[in-house]
């Protein structure tokens, strides 16, 4: 019987290397291709995007793509997976100078007034994070209201920004650090849209370079968040580490 237990625990551990993202991971877009213009959902989840323009270059943990502000972006097909009433949203990416206009780093927006989620920066290099809610603005976006919201992400380096949401909280982080928080109890608007990265439909061009994008429908805490600040890959190794040392522990009682 215990070598039965040991068998089945090591095809476990088979598992949880062959796909180390949790079943509330809705994709993940690494951007290794390195190549081409099909950026692969790395979750199996099958929610591939299409690169139209764009640059492949060196990133923060590997390959990113360079969008150049004017006519680059990603788009994914519209799923209803992808229509999210909490999630957690966490972006890798670089602004060499100040916006000249709202750039998007990843929304699933019809360019108002339905928005279930968005991440952007605005003129003042500010974070914009918002989705709305019967046609009206939620979240942390507004730097005269939202006065904890006054880090800027348009100095020329790497950042790893997440949103985490859980209808009680709405939760900003830069760095693995906490931003900006609020209480938010409003149920995002769904629709048939695509998730854009890099653009909004038809505006909100990048002029930076994004090089991981993850997307959940759990709200992430701040101790999950942190593992992400080298790395979507390495953040899900670990989670992976920790569910097997709890299994072996759980095999070693038996």
């Amino acid at each position: 019987m215990r070598s039965l237990v040991m068998s089945l625990f090591i095809l476990l551990c088979v598992g949880l290397v062959v796909n180390a993202y949790d079943k509330d991971t809705v994709a993940v877009w690494l951007m290794e291709e390195g190549a081409g213009n099909t950026i692969k959902d790395s979750t199996g989840n099958n929610h591939d995007g299409k690169l139209t323009g764009g640059k492949w270059v060196n990133g923060k943990f590997g390959k990113a793509i360079q969008f150049n502000g004017t006519s680059d972006f990603i788009e994914v097909a519209h799923d209803a997976a992808l229509d999210l009433q909490t999630y957690t949203i966490i972006a890798t990416f670089m602004i060499p100078a100040t916006p000249t206009g709202w750039y998007t780093i990843i929304c699933k927006d019809t360019a108002g007034p339905t928005r279930n989620y968005g991440l952007y920066v605005g003129t003042t290099g500010l974070l914009n994070c918002s989705f709305s809610s019967d046609k009206a603005w939620q979240g942390i976006h507004d730097p005269a209201a939202d006065k904890e919201l006054n880090t800027r992400v348009d100095d020329g380096k790497w950042h790893v920004v997440a949103i985490s949401y859980d209808m009680k909280m709405y939760r900003v982080f830069i760095d693995g650090k906490l931003e900006a928080e609020k209480s938010v109890t409003a149920k995002p608007d769904i629709g048939v849209m695509p998730v854009f990265i890099g653009s909004w439909a038809g505006g909100g061009w990048l002029n930076g370079m994004i090089d991981e994008v993850y997307l959940s429908k759990r709200g992430l805490t701040e101790a999950d968040i942190v593992k992400f600040n080298n790395g979507t890959s390495l953040a899900s190794a670990v989670s992976a580490k920790e569910k097997t040392a709890i299994t072996w522990g759980q095999v070693k009682s038996y």
